[in-house]
């Protein structure tokens, strides 16, 4: 009987060792990946700060503003140009601007074309500030992160949630992303190899990244409630009998 269940509990074990494993199925072929271009295209709700220099530093000052970066990353109050639900911000001196669409790269070259007619050989950055991708279930450190960059993988984004933990099902994590008004759900296997190629390895602007538990935390869970009242029970059973031996002693 007992190695009986000392051989299902090393099966078990082994099942739970090899569900941990990230790109189980790697091979030769993935070692030399192609590099991959992606850039993130703006959205209504995204906030962006941009910067302008120009020899005229009173021309350039109308176009800057400050940015307030507190310590956790956020962004610090309305210190960007927010895409409104029609696609466009409100840009001092050129008026309403398409931004939905464009990349980083292709909004900067836009604008700097723009501002020629009104500035001396312009230089133009575009950063977005309010880059965020909310990390549910079962992570060690679930929660909403403020991306400091632009360009973040799935690896990435578990690598700041302090990784998936013994109970998250890795084959089967779930990205649900809103494009264009529209809300899409992507599943990445993070068991397989073939995830570099998913078009959810590199996340979006509020991108949510959900990842189930196993069937195997609920009866851990239930084995410990059941050993914990087991306890409890043994506990109270002995005050019991300590009660009543005391009585007995003091008749």
């Amino acid at each position: 009987m007992i190695i009986a269940i000392a051989g299902v509990s090393c099966a078990s074990s082994r099942k739970a060792y090899q569900g941990a494993l990230y790109f189980q199925d790697i091979g030769d072929s993935l070692k030399n990946l192609p590099p991959v271009s992606f850039e993130q295209r703006f959205q209504p709700g995204d906030i962006l700060h941009v910067t302008v220099v120009t020899p005229n530093e009173k021309m350039g000052a109308l176009f800057n503003q400050p940015v307030s970066m507190p310590s956790d990353g956020t962004a610090g109050g309305p210190s960007g140009y927010l895409v409104d639900e029609d696609s466009t911000i409100f840009f001092p001196l050129l008026g309403r601007l398409k931004v939905s669409g464009h990349t980083k790269r292709s909004f900067t070259a836009d604008l700097t074309e723009r501002l020629r007619y009104y500035l001396d050989s312009p230089i133009v950055a575009v950063r977005l500030l309010n880059y965020r991708i909310t990390m549910l279930g079962e992570f060690n450190k679930p929660g909403t992160l403020v991306i400091p960059n632009e360009r973040v993988t799935i690896l990435d984004a578990i690598g700041l949630a302090g990784d998936m933990n013994m109970f998250a099902k890795r084959d089967s994590v779930m990205i649900i992303r809103t494009n264009e008004g529209h809300v899409e759900l992507g599943s990445l296997n993070m068991n397989a190899g073939n995830i570099f190629d998913s078009p959810y390895f590199y996340l979006k602007q509020n991108d949510v990244v959900y990842v189930k538990m196993q069937k195997r935390k609920l009866a851990v869970t239930d084995q410990v409630t059941l050993r914990n009242v087991s306890l409890g029970l043994g506990i109270l059973s002995a005050l019991a009998a300590i009660t009543a031996t005391v009585i007995n002693i003091t008749k």
